[in-house]
């Protein structure tokens, strides 16, 4: 290909973007968007690999660009809106993905994307809203269902019927089945249930520190306390530097009268606590 060719640029970024090298991926996208500067998708790309990189303000400036050439595009104030999002500018990223909606209002994945921001912002009202839309429009979407839950939960409302619906869509990831069962342990005081969820979230990811200590508490929760501690020892094993395993372990051997242990791990809590 012809390097005064636009396209020839794009190529060479598009393939440094896949192998996450930023840097060079942003030194082609200029190139070519001197080759060509009217071409908005060149802006929004460029954009996109700043975005990656972590720039989020030149991100923001990249793709106000491609809004300026072409400002009837929903990509753009979608993508625009997840670079304010990632820097933490809930309400520019609202604002910008509002604007994406009203191009394009059959898109669930931008309200979708509108309730995950109203939900960082502590809205979870209008994060159940949005997200209910979105589930309207593609009810076949596990982490619509998931993140419903989510935001339900946060009002301390059941999350269980949003995520058990998550899972039966995507019964292979280990999240929805620790979301789940840490709702049946904390809402319903259901620690068999909590425990065969946790379980289900450990042999679907068994490196997972926390789906261990979380099957741990609900152990605890039913007095049995020898399989509390094994599952906080995993945890620690997994993630040492934790103080709340350390504790954890520490309560169940108290429990059992077990104080030299105890007060070990607690002795242990407390020193990890004063570093972090």
């Amino acid at each position: 290909m012809d390097p005064k060719n636009a396209k020839y640029w794009c190529y060479r970024r598009a393939i440094h973007h896949i192998n996450r090298d930023y840097e060079l991926a942003i030194a082609d996208k200029t190139k070519a968007i001197e080759l060509d500067p009217k071409n908005a998708n060149y802006w929004l790309s460029r954009g996109a690999s700043y975005n990656n990189k972590g720039d989020y303000n030149h991100a923001i400036a990249d793709v106000s660009e491609a809004i300026e050439l072409d400002p009837e595009n929903a990509k753009y104030w979608y993508s625009r809106g997840g670079s304010y999002r990632n820097k933490g500018d809930y309400n520019h990223a609202i604002a910008d993905v509002s604007k994406a909606i009203e191009l394009d209002p059959k898109s669930a994945e931008y309200w979708y994307f509108r309730g995950v921001s109203c939900h960082l912002k502590g809205d979870y009202d209008r994060a159940i809203a949005d997200v209910s839309k979105a589930i309207e429009l593609d009810p076949e979407n596990a982490k619509y269902w998931y993140f419903r839950g989510v935001s339900h939960q946060e009002k301390g409302n059941c999350t269980i019927i949003d995520v058990s619906k998550a899972i039966e869509l995507d019964p292979e990831d280990a999240e929805y089945w620790y979301f789940r069962g840490a709702s049946y342990h904390h809402v319903k005081g259901d620690y068999d249930h909590a425990i065969a969820d946790a379980s289900k979230a450990i042999e679907l990811d068994p490196e997972n520190a926390k789906y261990w200590y979380s099957r741990g508490g609900s152990y605890f929760q039913k007095r049995d306390y020898d399989h509390a501690i094994a599952d906080n020892s995993k945890a620690i094993e997994l993630d040492p530097k934790n103080a709340e395993y350390w504790w954890a372990r520490g309560t169940s051997y108290r429990a059992k009268g077990d104080t030299c242990r105890s007060s070990a791990d607690f002795d242990m809590g407390r020193k990890l606590e004063n570093k972090g």
